[in-house]
């Protein structure tokens, strides 16, 4: 859970309680290591004046378990009570399943969302880091919007994210700001600039957002356009790429199968046909076309660039495959229909494990069943080896 701990207790004045919180055990103490600096710790002292209440104000913790120490006189469990702390949302989809397993992996990803979605939208909420990364959200919003009412959480998020490209000139990779500043566009993070406003928009249907979001939606794409130059292939500076791909090395998480320059790409194109999109529903025929116009740009670069006669792409990669077939970047069906059958044999070919990346691993199954490989998709799904969705359910997670 996401929260804190509520005590009551009595006793000496000067006495001081020591609160700690972890997510697992190891070897029956709390494991810290995965905390990294995070302390993860609450103390508290008492003033001696009888019954005493106490729960931290200022912060808040990702955990399963905790660690009471200091406690005065004999203990009792029932004097600590466990508070889940989550900004307040309506509860819209429901999901069920005849399989426990997906039911519980549902459960796991609502309950996750909550735990980062406490007054910003969050990465992570037990360790040292708790920041509101741009691409967590990117990849999450069309889920969380489709679990709770997000509007008003993501709108705010939304208007902070354009007050800091006004403050730092460029869209950056976390909102705020503060811990990270500006380093310069990042593909799949910044993205969300444009990805989050119009899933806001295909979710709920409120052309608000866009009209109020337009300005924001606009400067990261024309930000793109400028660090891509005129070959439209944005193939330059350091990017995450399909971040935290499985086989890449541990000390370089960025070193994915897929090329980095494909990833920026691909969603150079998308966020400019998205731009273009909100446009037309704006009524803003200009913008719309000029959006329109670079998109096809960029689509016909990439394809020129990275996809081969054969419909192979320069990366023959899942995540390449992938994102070519949700962003429609292919030229034609025939092409469309390799690209998926490369997809699914590749799957195959990995014992349909996942071997995605942060930005592979939202689209994949997607840009399977829609082109005619449901059952690889499937199979995907429900695959409990490691790593898999459902390898963190059999091994009695909570979250996601």
């Amino acid at each position: 859970l996401v929260g804190r701990l509520r005590i009551t207790l009595a006793g000496p004045a000067g006495t001081t309680v020591t609160l700690r919180h972890a997510e697992v055990l190891e070897g029956g103490e709390l494991a810290t290591r995965p905390l990294r600096a995070a302390r993860a710790t609450d103390t508290y002292t008492l003033a001696g004046t009888g019954t005493e209440v106490w729960a931290p104000r200022f912060t808040f913790h990702g955990f399963r378990y905790a660690e009471v120490s200091g406690w005065p006189g004999e203990f009792d469990p029932a004097a600590v009570v466990a508070e889940v702390m989550h900004s307040d949302m309506t509860p819209l989809g429901r999901f069920a399943a005849s399989d426990p397993r997906l039911e519980r992996l549902h459960a796991n990803i609502s309950w996750g969302m909550r735990g980062n979605f406490v007054s910003l939208p969050t990465d992570c909420p037990q360790r040292d880091e708790r920041l509101g990364w741009t691409g967590d959200l990117q990849v999450f919003a069309p889920t969380a919007n489709f679990l709770y009412d997000t509007g008003g959480f993501l709108a705010s998020w939304l208007a902070d994210l354009a007050a800091e490209q006004d403050l730092l000139g460029g869209t950056p990779m976390v909102v705020p700001a503060r811990a990270t500043g500006y380093s310069g566009p990042m593909a799949g993070w910044a993205d969300a600039a444009t990805v989050v406003p119009w899933s806001l928009y295909e979710a709920y249907g409120d052309a608000g957002i866009l009209e109020r979001q337009f300005p924001s939606m606009t400067a990261w794409v024309d930000e793109v356009a400028a660090a891509a130059g005129e070959s439209r292939l944005w193939d330059a500076g350091f990017q995450f790429g399909d971040w935290l791909d499985p086989t890449a090395p541990p000390e370089r998480p960025e070193a994915a199968q897929t090329y980095p320059e494909i990833v920026a790409t691909a969603y150079f194109a998308r966020s400019a046909r998205i731009v273009a999109d909100a446009a037309a529903v704006l009524g803003r025929d200009e913008d719309s076309a000029r959006y329109g116009a670079l998109a096809d740009e960029v689509r016909d670069a990439f394809v020129a660039e990275y996809v081969t006669a054969s419909g192979r792409l320069l990366s023959d990669s899942a995540t390449a495959y992938a994102l070519a077939l949700q962003f429609d970047l292919l030229p034609d069906a025939e092409a469309r229909a390799r690209a998926a059958g490369r997809l699914a044999d590749l799957v195959r070919g990995n014992g349909y494990k996942i071997m995605t990346g942060f930005l592979g691993t939202p689209v994949i199954c997607d840009a399977l069943s829609a082109n005619g490989h449901a059952d690889v998709a499937h199979r995907l799904l429900f695959s409990t080896e490691n790593p898999s969705w459902l390898y963190a359910v059999t091994m009695g997670a909570t979250t996601i």
